[in-house]
């Protein structure tokens, strides 16, 4: 009779009492520090040996990075917020509604009282569900290290699959969207089963100014390329246009430039031709249905 032994690796615990704390145990903790909060994707990616950690920073109990504020002219959302926070959020704003449909339907009810916004963004997945909504309501991310701090745009976060561009040790301390505008916020997903990871995501935002034309377009997917990506392409086709101008066709042409954009891969879910053909198919969804709600009034 034979027996098998699993060694399991070993790794210092820290628990800061504030966000000072934090990024010092980050700096000190260098490139082997894992900023611990939900730890639903950490935990996995550490068991199967895929992501090592040398020291976790348990940054659970830093109340300072939680919730949302919404001010008058954007929404702050902590970092530590999670999904359960985000689903229940269609209330607070307009602008939130579409960000707690999809956290509605990621991972399970168990799960989302756990995950976090960071943590889904910070993971770098190419097809984290959050990103191509916060995307296309123009999200910045603040984050904070021992040197300082730093924004940048959400879309920039994104470097490669798994991998964002936070250096070791850098927090990502809050996401803030911008607001202004009448605007409609649109998304399509397709997933093989009710919580599995979306197979493609196609998510849209319009923005009328005060003659009525498209101030600002955006459209942005998810699980169609390497990582998180707008659509330039489409969101061209659609700017300085009024509602009227916003035909079935107009919309089918940008649906169909915004799908050049994308660059899917074959893969054991589904393939590169059916992710592009559906995130076409998604994305002239989500125009159609921002359009009609712009023009019955929009939602501010």
């Amino acid at each position: 009779m034979s027996t098998t032994t699993t060694e399991i690796a070993r790794f210092a615990f820290v628990r800061p009492d504030d966000v000072a704390g934090a990024v010092a145990a980050g700096a000190a903790a260098g490139q082997g520090g894992r900023f611990w909060a939900g730890g639903t994707d950490l935990m996995l990616e550490w068991q199967r040996k895929q992501r090592s950690i040398e020291t976790s920073i348990d940054i659970t109990r830093l109340s300072e990075l939680r919730g949302i504020d919404v001010g008058p002219s954007e929404i702050r959302i902590g970092a530590l917020t999670t999904l359960a926070e985000i689903e229940r959020a269609a209330a607070v704003h307009p602008d939130l509604e579409t960000l707690a449909a999809i956290a509605a339907v990621m991972c399970t009810p168990q799960t989302r009282t756990l995950a976090t916004v960071a943590g889904n963004l910070c993971n770098a997945s190419p097809a984290a569900d959050l990103a191509p909504v916060l995307m296309v309501l123009g999200a910045r991310i603040t984050t904070l290290t021992a040197e300082g701090g730093r924004e940048l745009e959400l879309e920039d976060l994104f470097a490669a699959p798994k991998q964002s561009v936070l250096a070791d040790g850098e927090l990502l301390t809050h996401i803030t969207i911008p607001l202004g505008g009448r605007r409609a916020v649109r998304y399509g997903r397709i997933a093989r089963t009710v919580v599995d990871i979306a197979l493609t995501l196609s998510a849209c935002a319009l923005t009328l100014d005060d003659q009525g034309r498209i101030i600002t377009a955006r459209i942005a997917f998810g699980s169609v390329a390497p990582t998180p990506l707008r659509a330039p392409s489409g969101e061209q086709l659609l700017v300085g246009k009024t509602l009227a101008e916003l035909t079935p066709e107009l919309l089918a042409e940008a649906a169909t430039a915004a799908a050049g954009d994308a660059n899917p891969i074959d893969d054991i879910r589904t393939s590169a031709a059916y992710r592009r053909h559906a995130i076409r198919v998604l994305t002239q969804r989500a125009l159609t249905e921002a359009v009609a709600q712009l023009s019955v009034g929009g939602d501010q």
